[in-house]
Formats: structure tokens, sequence, C-alpha cells
């Protein structure tokens, strides 16, 4: 998709970067992902609607019943960044600027919270998968019990919405919180 021209004007990256994508459409979804950043496929096609997408449908998705269709995909970056690396220093203002996007993960309205590691990197770290699928089993029983879970995947997406998360994703697996409502 074409970055919108909100993006060229108000973020560090908005004319470095290639490309944009908003969150996956999902009528009712059972589960949210944020991930770091698109795929070069994610923002040519969709979120998920590539090669790469049916396969982590089939591994990580359809051993618990569920498709695409249940699970809202949302980015920490919208946009893929320069040879694929994450900004770094002065360039992770673009991140503020990405959540002017968040419209669809806000309507969802996470009630629980949980870190694990990102689905994309688990094709380079195979002995990561079964902690993405207790990850996924997990939010599927806070769904069951009247939650809205949001998993956080990947150590870029757990410093941002969790700073006091400190130390490695590998700490920090596996761990889940509810959203605290004020009086």
């Amino acid at each position: 998709m074409h970055k919108p021209d909100w993006c060229k004007e108000h973020c560090p990256l908005g004319r470095r970067s290639s490309g944009f994508t908003h969150d996956s459409r999902t009528e009712s979804p059972k589960l949210a992902l944020v991930l770091p950043h698109p795929s070069k496929d994610d923002i040519i096609v969709a979120p998920w609607l590539n090669k790469a997408g049916w396969a982590w449908e089939q591994q990580f998705l359809r051993p618990f019943g569920l498709t695409r269709r249940d699970v809202l995909i949302s980015y920490l970056m919208r946009c893929y960044p320069q040879q694929g690396k994450f900004p770094t220093g002065k360039d992770k203002a673009a991140l503020n600027a990405c959540r002017y996007w968040d419209e669809r993960l806000l309507a969802y309205a996470p009630t629980v919270w949980g870190i694990t590691y990102n689905p994309t990197k688990i094709f380079q770290a195979p002995q990561q998968t079964i902690f993405f699928l207790r990850a996924v089993e997990r939010a599927i029983e806070w769904h069951r019990q009247g939650h809205r879970p949001v998993l956080l995947c990947g150590d870029e997406v757990k410093d941002y919405y969790c700073p006091w998360a400190d130390g490695g994703l590998k700490r920090w697996q596996g761990h889940w919180w509810q959203e605290v409502k004020a009086a």
C-alpha cells in the first residue's frame, strides 16, 4: 500500500521507508497480535495474506481451530524499514507516529496482555515454536473467559508497550497481565 501523506509529514521515517499497512480487517477477533513491523509482502498485499501468512495459519492457528479471520494483526511500525532493520536512536520516534493508525487495535479494546516471541523469527529459531503455541493457547483460554487478549510479539514490541519489563524477551515470554480499570 502507498504511504499516506500524513506519514510523510509526521514520521521521521516517512520518506525513508517502504510502503504502509493498516491493522488487518476482521469482524470479531478472538485475539490480537502486535508484531514489530510488516514484511515486504504484508505492505504489498495485506497483513498475513501471503505465503508466509498461510504457513503461520497452518502451524500456529489451525491447531486451535482458528483462521486468520479470527486474529487481528497489528504492527508497532506500519512501514517496512530500510533493509528490514528496526529503527534506533532518534528514528524510534517513528513508533509514536505509528500510533496514529491504531484505530482497529483500540476498537478491539484489549483486556489482557501477554508477551511472546515474534512468529516471523521462529523460522530462524524453531525452538521458540513451542512457546508461541503456548501463548496462542493461553490467549484462547483468556478469550473463552470473556477477555480480549493481545500478544505482544518480539523484543521491540515488548520494549515499547512494557518499558517496565526490563531484560530480554526470554525473561518475560509467557508473562500475562490484565488491564486495570480506574475507579
